[in-house]
């Protein structure tokens, strides 16, 4: 039996991630794929588009064979502890062949020896990156001008361009991070790359030549505007488009501002406790006495997020502050040793055995059993991914008037079944 693994967000789920699955199974010749998904709360410091159990739905049927949650701590995190996070996970199952991720430039020789600087650490690197940041760039632009600039004296000073173009991608970034993750744990999983296809992670304006593979970002930004049913039915989403339009605007779109009053209660809170928010995870002490001096002013997440930027951060990491506040997620925490499985295809009956047999960690299949098989530590950080969940559940429902029948509660969720 072979499996793939892959680290994603679907946020929303699409036609490159389609084929992303499909070009994995061609190129490796796997079984099975295992996707490790962010949960309820992304990267960039916000809510899911839509929540993890669609998100899951829309991944088996599209090809994958089980979905596992990211956990919290990983999914709100910088790219390093991103990648690191979903390495450590699906490395724990025991039954991983490949990790197979898509990146703008699939040179792995040179994203390879970039993982090795940004693990070696060489003083020449550490001396450039040095001055790049008292220049007043922010970490992850100082860290890209100075890893250019040794990977081209490294290899020769023409390729200067070309390694710069490479680098400032951002799934090449997080590439990177990937091979980091694989060396660092020593694992036995093998790296593949896929060719990206269509729109850049980044692009949010559509080019014909692009319409069948969107990026996740021009889906969301088109999905929020006042779009009609029969442009939505042209969009590159790959499951069914007549279910996703009927839930539109009753279960999904979940925005960050939708949070504001969940954090300004915190803040006040925390304000009023002089609470010392720099234990939370990149919150510095500059950030914390910027978050405090303007915190009476916060009114929309989103604009409160660009009020305390300055030119050292980047705005998504203040978005990822604000939510690690906001959730608890404390920068000394330890690894998240267990697996929740989100869901799975019945076929798949042998990898979810050999997951549970040959894998390092318990996999939790239902929430309420979780007291059961976790150990005290492993409970209290799953317990974070459940409070991340309801508070999301019902933020979600407070948006959209849900009716108030039963409350969501993620102790009662089974896995998505296909």
């Amino acid at each position: 039996m072979k499996v793939a693994g892959i680290i994603a967000e679907y946020n929303p789920f699409h036609m490159g991630h389609k084929y992303h699955i499909e070009e994995t199974k061609k190129q490796t010749g796997v079984d099975y794929i295992v996707v490790c998904m962010s949960g309820d709360f992304v990267q960039r410091g916000e809510p899911a588009f839509m929540d993890k159990y669609i998100r899951t739905q829309m991944a088996l049927e599209a090809g994958a064979d089980a979905v596992i949650e990211l956990p919290v701590q990983y999914a709100l995190a910088s790219a390093e502890s991103f990648a690191l996070g979903g390495v450590s996970l699906l490395d724990s199952l025991g039954c991983i062949d490949y990790l197979s991720f898509g990146c703008e430039t699939p040179d792995e020789k040179t994203l390879s020896l970039a993982a090795d600087i940004l693990l070696a650490e060489p003083e020449d690197y550490k001396k450039k990156l040095t001055e790049e940041l008292k220049k007043g760039s922010s970490f992850p632009k100082a860290r890209e001008i100075a890893l250019a600039d040794y990977i081209a004296r490294s290899i020769g000073q023409e390729s200067l361009d070309k390694i710069e173009k490479l680098l400032s991608n951002p799934n090449n970034i997080l590439a990177i991070e990937y091979l980091k993750a694989l060396k660092t744990k020593k694992s036995k999983i093998q790296a593949c790359l896929i060719q990206r296809k269509g729109m850049d992670y980044l692009e949010s304006s559509l080019e014909p030549e692009d319409a069948k593979y969107p990026s996740a970002m021009y889906l969301r930004k088109t999905i929020q505007a006042d779009i009609s049913k029969e442009e939505f039915m042209k969009l590159g989403l790959t499951t069914d488009k007549e279910k996703l339009w009927a839930e539109l605007n009753k279960s999904y779109p979940v925005e960050a501002d939708d949070f504001t009053l969940a954090l300004k209660y915190r803040l006040m809170q925390a304000k009023n406790k002089e609470e010392n928010l720099t234990k939370y995870l990149d919150v510095s002490e500059e950030i914390q006495n910027r978050i405090y001096n303007l915190a009476n002013e916060l009114t929309k997440v989103d604009a409160f997020a660009a009020a305390i930027k300055t030119k050292q951060y980047t705005l998504t990491r203040l978005k990822r502050c604000l939510m690690h506040i906001l959730l608890e997620i404390e920068a000394d925490q330890t690894e998240a040793k267990y697996v929740r499985l989100l869901g799975f295809r019945k076929e798949a009956s042998q990898l979810i055995k050999a997951m549970q047999e040959e894998g390092r960690y318990p996999v939790v299949q239902r929430p309420a059993k979780a007291k059961e098989i976790l150990e005290e530590e492993q409970l209290m950080l799953f317990k974070q991914d459940v409070f991340a969940s309801e508070l999301y559940e019902s933020t979600k429902a407070l948006k959209f008037k849900q009716a108030q029948g039963e409350a969501f509660s993620e102790y009662r969720q089974s896995p998505v079944i296909l």
